[in-house]
């Protein structure tokens, strides 16, 4: 399972068992909530980190605001100019946001010895996923399985490898 079915198992089994197994959905009205924000800054922070960690050479603005277009046209259809005004204002703050973390980000990994080594990394069982991790208590035994955003490794003195995780949320 994913961290946030973990979460929501934890929290409330219930929740879960509704949620997860009998696929119990909310039915209200669409719109462009917080999971769609997170969705969105998300994106845009996956393709700008990894052009980042190619050497993405340029301005991380028009980066930002490239891959925010491209995500607009899949996402709504349409081009980002077509949006309606009170989105566009929302995209404009959130494109704004991610620029800035994007400049910390690479900011950081001018100064670190860790080098990004994998994206999206796979947590599961199937093809070349990494094998998921076992939680057993009780009566109960969860897999964590899901996705990686980030994954930067370095080589210390002594031969060992350091590991350090992300997660863009």
């Amino acid at each position: 399972t994913s961290y946030s079915r973990l979460e929501k198992f934890i929290k409330c089994r219930f929740a879960y068992f509704c949620e997860y197994e009998l696929k119990l959905r909310d039915n209200t009205p669409a719109s462009f909530g917080a999971g769609d924000i997170g969705s969105f800054i998300h994106g845009i922070l996956e393709k700008t980190v990894k052009w980042i960690a190619d050497g993405g050479e340029g301005d991380i603005g028009e980066n930002v605001r490239a891959t925010a277009q491209e995500y607009i046209s899949q996402v709504f259809h349409m081009s980002a100019d077509a949006v309606p005004k009170r989105l566009a204002h929302l995209f404009r703050y959130l494109c704004n946001s991610a620029e800035e973390f994007a400049k910390k980000i690479r900011a950081e990994m001018e100064q670190s010895a860790f080098k990004p080594c994998d994206f999206e990394l796979t947590i599961g069982k199937d093809g070349d996923a990494v094998a998921p991790l076992t939680l057993t208590d009780d009566d109960v035994t969860v897999e964590l399985r899901g996705k990686i955003d980030r994954v930067d490794t370095v080589t210390l003195k002594d031969g060992r490898k350091a590991v350090l995780v992300y997660d863009f949320k």
